[in-house]
């Protein structure tokens, strides 16, 4: 796996990049742009008293603001290019305009059961699509999906707090 790291120290207590940060920011969104790595890393080594965010959060948000990297919660149908990956999202799709009905009339019975019929067609997704796919535009996309997937599941139960021993 290839890493870009982007390390930054310097931004005002208006938490905005400094000069220096910026410049840093706008050389990885360069390097990321050309598909060489697989995941961007933002550091920071700096935290200012008088700024409640820190400064690897200012760098993520300053590359997602510049660059054509979306982690927004839009799935672009044009991008879905496998059968199982259109699939989901059309399980996705109909998810969303049920389940959170459920949810807040307290019916989370019925939201479970609702969320178990996509059982087929995850298992269809992670069976037949590579997410960490070469192409930005896809990838992105697939873990726009994902995203949307794990928001459905959230309002229940966070499994990434289940232990497997």
């Amino acid at each position: 796996m290839n890493l870009l790291v982007v390390l930054s120290h310097l931004m005002s207590k208006t938490c905005v990049l400094g000069d220096e940060s910026a410049a840093r920011a706008d050389m990885a969104i360069k390097l990321f742009s050309s598909d060489q790595y697989d995941k961007l890393v933002t550091l920071g080594w700096d935290y200012r008293a008088d700024c409640d965010v820190p400064i690897a959060e200012v760098v993520s948000e300053y590359i997602l603001k510049k660059s054509d990297i979306d982690l927004n919660d839009k799935v672009n149908e044009v991008h879905l290019t496998e059968d199982a990956e259109k699939s989901l999202y059309r399980c996705i799709v109909k998810a969303e305009e049920v389940v959170p009905n459920l949810l807040s009339n307290l019916q989370y019975q019925e939201a479970l059961n609702h969320l178990a019929h996509l059982k087929s067609p995850i298992d269809q997704f992670f069976d037949n699509v590579m997410v960490n796919t070469d192409d930005l535009k896809i990838r992105t996309n697939r873990l726009t999906l994902l995203k949307r997937l794990r928001a459905l599941f959230l309002p229940i139960a966070d499994i990434s707090f289940l232990k497997i021993e």
